[in-house]
């Protein structure tokens, strides 16, 4: 709890993937059966400022299995929509009676401790809607919302399809809230470094990773060290590129979003007359 506020880390998770299924239950090192979600579950647990941990998957018969083995590890976990994801959010945040939430997707393994901590108190101190963090390797960074302004949006007479299916997209669409970017600069080293799982090889080395690197500790030191050390590292996966919009439409509205967070609005508006 920071300042009386009751903060959740909410999990987005499913076991449907095109590229890689299963990937979120997959063994993040050759060694060892902990599973990739396991690692997001415990630096969270570890973090100070955190009030509850919530896994959000689907009713769908696939996430079965993420259940019981959510419930084997007694991790908290909730099922709702497949394509309304912001109303999984809501649910969450109605259950355990939430003021903000961290949002985090569970392909993500590499959390950082330090950064997420900085964010928290930041946003509770700043009085924001939505907090963001940028400069870090992908995958790595960190989004923070108000859960009131969240539990609002999802009755706003304004919200589309897409806004339900992208949780923070409304915010980004309107200029009514409190939005701040913080930027923490990514050292030399990792610059251009891809740590999302969506892809074998991206599991490879992130495997690699998780097996020489304390995530408790450090992890941006650390993940940088290793890098300098081994630069062909990034090799593995640096042809992956990231794509999870299928439409020219939806790849023009994220762009859009990245703009409007990065306050380039002029160029968010150009793109803009290229939506039909």
């Amino acid at each position: 709890m920071v300042n009386n506020r009751q903060i959740g880390a909410i999990i987005q998770a499913r076991m449907k993937s095109t590229r890689l299924p299963g990937k979120v239950l997959m063994p993040l090192s050759p060694d060892d059966s902990k599973p990739l979600l396991a690692y997001i579950m415990d630096t969270l647990n570890s973090c100070e400022g955190v009030d509850h941990t919530v896994i959000a998957t689907t009713t769908a018969i696939e996430n079965d299995i993420l259940q019981k083995v959510a419930e084997e590890n007694e991790w908290k976990i909730f099922r709702g929509s497949e394509n309304d994801v912001l109303s999984r959010f809501v649910n969450v945040i109605h259950i355990f009676k939430l003021d903000a939430i961290i949002r985090l997707t569970a392909d993500n393994p590499f959390l950082d401790r330090g950064s997420l901590e900085k964010l928290i108190q930041l946003h509770i101190n700043h009085g924001n809607d939505y907090t963001y963090s940028s400069g870090l390797p992908l995958g790595m960074n960190i989004e923070i919302v108000d859960a009131s302004t969240l539990v609002r949006i999802a009755s706003d007479k304004r919200i589309t399809d897409q806004d339900r299916e992208h949780v923070t997209y409304f915010i980004s669409r309107h200029d009514e809230f409190k939005k701040e970017i913080i930027h923490l600069p990514t050292p030399p080293h990792l610059q251009n470094l891809r740590l999302t799982v969506d892809y074998p090889s991206d599991w490879a080395l992130a495997a690699l990773l998780a097996s020489t690197i304390n995530p408790q500790k450090n992890l941006i030191a650390a993940l940088n060290e290793k890098i300098k050390k081994h630069p062909w590292l990034k090799d593995i996966n640096n042809n992956n590129f990231q794509k999870e919009y299928l439409s020219e439409t939806d790849e023009l509205r994220i762009a859009i979003h990245q703009l409007e967070l990065m306050e380039l609005h002029y160029a968010a508006a150009l793109l803009k007359g290229y939506i039909k």
